[in-house]
């Protein structure tokens, strides 16, 4: 007794009562009871986004797909969206059975359980995980990067930084106003000329070409798709020492001891008809930049630095230009071996390439089996095209190579007219205005990874929403323990409101990595929030109605025969 007990037995005691009501000891049981609940639903809910945060990481070491969500995001779902709703599971009121249940065995019973881990973990985290991959991998899709060609694709850290190559079956090549190329409307059957059925090149009559600056888009067209894409392997890394005049060197051997792609990797996919990809739904996406296809390289927003920029950062990024290894070397006798691999694929069309189709001595190999042969000694070209008598003559005119232009841009085409006449003043013009890159292809890559990583970050919230509301209750419905909980209403609305700030406000999104994500986004995700709801609700009615139940008639304690879902999911 608090108030008439002595102070020897109130220290001998394990309970005291400040009020001196014996009634005060049901209300404690049941506040201790309701704590523990608490706790255990807090955790559960804290614990299940575990899944969906680290099976991005596993699956690119795993399948080196592009990275679906960064560090950055999964911080922002720690310590940002989760916050206030794993808070107000304290506020949650008791469930209505909890008097009725047996006293809980303190040595079996603990906060984390097995069956915790594993309804958290195996069950509830799976779900929201497959939610992520299949919101970013629709996000992708939508963007011109299909799920079957993402493997391998994320390794090495060039997705967003190189152009990615890729096989067509069928499609078209379309300009930046959306119309066909006249002379090749038809890509063609890659893998029919690959097989031999058809003459090299050429399927059905077809000829199988790559894009050009005036139809720089793969567009599918009437049943058209992509078969695979590869990045060229980067096999030359030359000697240390100055990258000044990157632009208007005619010669440049030097890479500043940084790896770089030569044009022969670049030939060697082509000559298994990979084609550098724009796709045609990046330039119909909201983030595209007309100014990427002829971008001023001298610009001090140039992706990837200036050409004052450090080396590291210079060769981080495709650059503009184009190192032959053929045109200095054409016995290709200048390599050493290197510990880089390349992936299986691209080794092989190394391995199939025929350097004398770009003047190399056709009786040398470009790779030299498990590891691919680092070049030391290449020329450099930038598309300068300024002197008949220059080394780089040869490649001047490749759609790879930067171009020489004037002002008139693709964003300017309503100054310099429409259509094609207007693309075409795009070409060198004799005046060197400016030196224009095209960087389309892995700058879409990289708008259309930020923006999947977004609606990833996304959908992690959405099925949230579901595991809240799944937490609230760990035996009894959701319609019996009702939504009166004001907290968690208010944590609701604030994870979702919050997450919406991190991908529309701007500047923000410089930080995190998010976009401005479409509508259409957010809701890939619910279905999946749907099924997570159903399907911990019918776990608890199974839990329910598979442990028969029967009352003590002297205790009125409710004493339950525990079925196998309740043994194995009950956390």
């Amino acid at each position: 007794m608090g108030i008439m007990g002595s102070e020897v037995s109130k220290n001998a005691a394990d309970m005291i009562l400040l009020d001196d009501n014996f009634a005060s000891i049901v209300a404690g049981v049941e506040e201790g009871r309701l704590i523990f609940d608490n706790l255990k639903k807090s955790i559960c809910y804290t614990l299940t986004s575990n899944i969906p945060e680290i099976s991005p990481f596993i699956s690119q070491v795993l399948f080196n797909i592009p990275l679906p969500l960064s560090t950055i995001l999964i911080l922002g779902i720690d310590l940002g969206t989760d916050m206030v709703p794993a808070i107000s599971m304290a506020y949650e009121t008791a469930e209505a059975d909890i008097m009725k249940r047996p006293p809980r065995n303190a040595k079996v019973d603990r906060l984390v359980t097995k069956k915790l881990i594993h309804l958290a973990y195996l069950q509830i985290g799976i779900m929201q995980a497959m939610s992520g991959f299949y919101v970013y991998m629709v996000v992708l899709n939508d963007y011109g990067f299909p799920p079957h060609v993402l493997q391998g694709l994320g390794g090495n850290e060039y997705w967003g930084k190189q152009p990615v190559y890729c096989r067509f079956k069928g499609g078209q090549y379309v300009n930046i106003l959306g119309v066909s190329n006249p002379v090749s409307a038809t890509v063609g059957d890659a893998n029919t000329a690959v097989t031999g059925d058809s003459p090299a090149g050429v399927n059905d009559g077809v000829l199988i070409t790559g894009p050009s600056y005036l139809y720089p888009f793969w567009d599918r067209g009437d049943g058209g798709y992509v078969i695979d894409c590869e990045f060229p392997v980067i096999n030359f890394n030359g000697k240390s020492g100055s990258i000044d005049d990157k632009l208007d060197a005619s010669s440049l051997v030097s890479t500043s001891g940084q790896a770089t792609i030569s044009y022969e990797s670049i030939a060697a996919l082509e000559a298994r008809y990979y084609f550098e990809y724009v796709p045609w739904r990046g330039r119909m996406s909201p983030f595209w930049d007309a100014d990427w296809l002829l971008y001023d390289t001298d610009d001090s927003d140039f992706p990837g630095g200036q050409f004052d920029s450090t080396d590291a950062n210079y060769f981080s990024f495709a650059p503009p230009g184009m190192w032959s290894i053929c045109l200095a070397d054409s016995d290709l006798s200048e390599f050493s071996k290197s510990r880089q691999n390349a992936a299986g694929e691209a080794r092989d069309q190394l391995n199939a390439f025929d350097p004398s189709t770009v003047g190399c001595d056709s009786s040398t190999s470009m790779d030299g089996g498990d590891d691919v042969k680092m070049f030391k000694e290449a020329t450099y070209c930038s598309g300068d095209g300024r002197s008949g008598s220059d080394v780089c003559t040869t490649l001047d005119d490749n759609w790879h190579m930067p171009k020489w232009c004037g002002q008139c841009g693709y964003s300017n085409l309503a100054t310099c007219g429409t259509g094609e006449t207007a693309i075409n003043r795009q070409e060198y013009d004799g005046t060197h205005t400016k030196g224009c890159a095209n960087i389309a292809s892995r700058m879409i890559q990289k708008e259309a990874q930020h923006h999947a990583q977004g609606a990833y970050f996304i959908s992690i919230i959405v099925v949230q929403w579901a595991d809240l509301l799944i937490c609230k209750t760990r035996w009894l419905s959701i319609r019996t323990q009702g939504i009166g909980n004001s907290v968690m209403n208010f944590g609701l609305f604030f994870e979702t409101l919050l997450g919406a700030w991190l991908c529309y406000q701007p500047g923000i999104q410089m930080g995190l990595g998010t976009r401005e994500i479409r509508f259409t986004h957010w809701l890939p995700g619910i279905p999946w929030s749907t099924l997570i709801f159903t399907y911990d609700e019918v776990r608890k009615y199974l839990m329910r109605t598979t442990s028969p139940e029967s009352v003590d008639k002297a205790s009125g304690q409710v004493i339950r025969l525990k079925g196998w879902i309740e043994k194995n999911t009950y956390y």
